[in-house]
């Protein structure tokens, strides 16, 4: 009888122990997670109620990480519309890379952008030409400096690309890209609304890139 109160009252010592020191996270959130080891590995409590109360200060841990990795890492993304087909279609879900002010972007790659015209809305969009380049849309290919553009990496050859009555980009008329803008198209060429409507893009508004896609893939 003597070892079993002895036991009981090591038992409650430990639980004690482990509720002081979880309460003690309102005085240093490290004495809270110092009970939080206790509670595990000293005391016999239900697993549910272990899991519950340690649910709380995982969430506080991990939270910085959460709201860096959303506003300067990755977010999720969904794909609304075709302008993408056929390489992106709606419905798709992706978890997509923020990218900051160093990084290179480069023709071909495809970004999540914002366009003035359209109170920033952000859509998914392919870079077709860099700052400074002259381009010109004529009889359904793209000429950047003077030599056409090789698209065949990403879109099939029976793809061609056109301009539209109301766009800034005419027929046969040559642009220059302005500094730090880039000039984007959708890949659904005939129904993309892109820089040939809109214009071109700033840099600034040029915020991610798709990184994996985790759900509606096929």
């Amino acid at each position: 009888m003597a070892l079993k109160s002895q036991n009981n009252l090591l038992d409650s010592l430990k639980q004690v122990v482990s509720i002081i020191f979880l309460i003690g996270f309102l005085v240093h959130p490290y004495l809270g997670i110092l009970g939080v080891f206790c509670m595990w590995f000293l005391t016999s409590w239900r697993k549910w109620i272990k899991l519950a109360i340690t649910a709380p200060f995982v969430f506080w841990l991990l939270s910085p990480f959460i709201v860096y990795s959303y506003l300067f890492g990755f977010q999720p993304a969904t794909i609304y519309g075709n302008a993408m087909l056929p390489n992106y279609k709606t419905g798709q879900r992706f978890v997509v890379k923020v990218i900051n002010k160093t990084h290179e972007i480069k023709r071909g790659e495809v970004y999540i952008v914002s366009f003035p015209e359209t109170g920033n809305n952000r859509s998914l969009k392919r870079i077709i030409g860099l700052p400074y380049e002259k381009l010109l849309i004529e009889n359904g290919k793209v000429y950047i400096n003077g030599i056409e553009l090789d698209e065949s990496a990403y879109i099939p050859a029976s793809i061609t690309t056109n301009t539209f009555i109301e766009g800034l980009v005419k027929e046969g008329e040559e642009i220059t890209i302005p500094a730090d803008s880039y000039f984007v198209m959708g890949d659904n060429r005939l129904v993309s609304a892109d820089s040939r409507v809109l214009g071109t893009v700033p840099r600034n508004l040029i915020q991610s890139t798709p990184w994996f896609c985790y759900a509606n893939c096929k």
